[in-house]
This record gives C-alpha cells, sequence and structure tokens, in this order.
C-alpha cells in the first residue's frame, strides 16, 4: 500500500517534464518559481531526525543511480517548529495527473525505494500535504527569482477572512510599490486549508538579505496598508527554511544554476 510520502513522489513525477527539463512548457529560467507546489511539512519523532536523514540520503542517492526523472528540493526549518519541507514543483496539475505511470514503474522495477519511503515515514511523528498555485498577478519582481540560487526561503502563511481575498491582493500590490528592489512569489493553497490562505514566498542567498528594503512606505500607503491588513489578515505565520542540496532531488538543468551548491558531495 502506498503510503503518504510516496504518494507524494507520484503524484509530483511529471516535474521531469515542467521543471528545468527543457520542454516547451518550462519557464525562462530552470530556478523560476514553479507555477504548481506539492508541499509536505513533516515532523520527526523525538530522537529519530538522524535516522530520518540517512534513510533521506540514501533515497536520494537511489534516485540518482537509477535516473528516475523525479524532482523535489528539502529545505528543514530555522524558525518556529522543527521540522522538514519539502517542495515539489510542477507546472500544472495536468501533469501531476500524469506521475502515477511514471513513479509505478519505478517502484515495480526498485522495491527497495518502497522500503527506504517506509523507514522514513516510520520515524515521523506528522506529516501534512497542501497544494498551492502561483498567482501571477501578484508578487513582485518575479521574473528575477532564481530558486537554484537560493540558500533560506522566507516563507509568510496568510490566512485570509473570507470575502476579503481582494483586500489582500491589493496589500500585495503597495508592498510590491513600496518595496521595488525586493522579490517575492504569492501562491494561494488549493487544498489543506479551511479559509482562504496565501503563501508568500522570497528566495534568499544568505540571511542578511532578509534585511534588505526599498523604500519607506508615504504616510497615506502606510495608513492604507494598515487598514487592508486589519480589515483582511486572519492570522500570519512567517518561518525562515534552509535548503538542504544533500536531501533535495534536482534536474540538472536546475542545478547548473549553482552547481558548486547543488551538486557538492
Amino acid at each position: 500500500m502506498l503510503r503518504l510520502r510516496l504518494a507524494r513522489c507520484v503524484i509530483v513525477a511529471v516535474t521531469c517534464w515542467s521543471w528545468g527539463s527543457g520542454s516547451a512548457q518550462v519557464p525562462a529560467s530552470a530556478g523560476a518559481p514553479p507555477k504548481v507546489l506539492l508541499m509536505v511539512h513533516q515532523q520527526m519523532l523525538p530522537g529519530k531526525a538522524g535516522e530520518r536523514e540517512k534513510f533521506e540520503l540514501e533515497t536520494c542517492r537511489k534516485f540518482d543511480e537509477f535516473g528516475i526523472p523525479v524532482y523535489w528540493i528539502e529545505t528543514e526549518a530555522v524558525t518556529g517548529s522543527p521540522g522538514a519541507l519539502f517542495l515539489d514543483p510542477a507546472s500544472s496539475f495536468e501533469e501531476m495527473d500524469r506521475a502515477g505511470q511514471v513513479l509505478g514503474e519505478a517502484f515495480g522495477a526498485h522495491p527497495e525505494l518502497a522500503q527506504l519511503q517506509q523507514e522514513i515515514e516510520q520515524r515521523l511523528a506528522n506529516s501534512k500535504t497542501v497544494f498551492a498555485v502561483r498567482r501571477d498577478d501578484l508578487g513582485s519582481g518575479v521574473n528575477r527569482i532564481d530558486w537554484s540560487k537560493a540558500r533560506y526561503l522566507r516563507i509568510n502563511v496568510v490566512s485570509v477572512r473570507p470575502g476579503h481575498e481582494g483586500d489582500f491582493a491589493e496589500a500585495d500590490r503597495i508592498r510590491s510599490r513600496v518595496q521595488a528592489d525586493a522579490t517575492w512569489s504569492v501562491y494561494e493553497m488549493d487544498s489543506g486549508t479551511s479559509v482562504p490562505t496565501f503563501l508568500v514566498i522570497e528566495a534568499l542567498g544568505s540571511l542578511t538579505d532578509r534585511d534588505k528594503e526599498s523604500k519607506a512606505a508615504g504616510e497615506k500607503e502606510s495608513k492604507e496598508l494598515e487598514q487592508l491588513v486589519r480589515d483582511s489578515y486572519a492570522s500570519v505565520e512567517s518561518n525562515m527554511y534552509g535548503l538542504h542540496p544533500e536531501m533535495s532531488h534536482v534536474s540538472n538543468k536546475f542545478a547548473a544554476g549553482d552547481p558548486e551548491f547543488w551538486r557538492r558531495k
């Protein structure tokens, strides 16, 4: 029986065509924020983090050895609750629908992969999976974002009061005018939440990047932004995640953005 983590891999197997593989649907940059994200947050059982890491490393090694074109980025929490966050990219939900055959054949040919996934899951306290879709009408400087050069991701999870999605969008546009040099992408949760929820993701080359600001907002913009936040935001949670290349499996095209980082031994 396929367990949650195996299902995670099955759903996103089609990224071999969508994220850095050279198809017509590939973004202008292989490191551009993907159109669709499958995000899996895992928390480990006490004392089991090291064992889980060992099996994750072996999983990546096997995927390399067998040449399986399934790609993901593994990150670890720097702030907030300890845990791992997997980011599995695709360019559409239709591509995800084709994943079963791709991964099914791989796991059928290499049953040790299923055993590795089972070993990982036995060391997890919990796991949560959500889908998110990039909002191309929101964000700032998205065409300048390159995840292949990132070392950290700052992810703001913004829950919005029902009916106030337009206010969130307006607040994002005000920020993009005020912080013209900053870059971030915005994703809307497609599942896994009870209220409208957005992800504001910043790709950072270092922790000092988080301190960069463009200019101070004018008094009118500040008041307008504060009012929109009060009216529309139900909650905001911000956390930093460090990228771990050893437990990630990325395409050669993506890794070419910073091969010393992604292909280091």
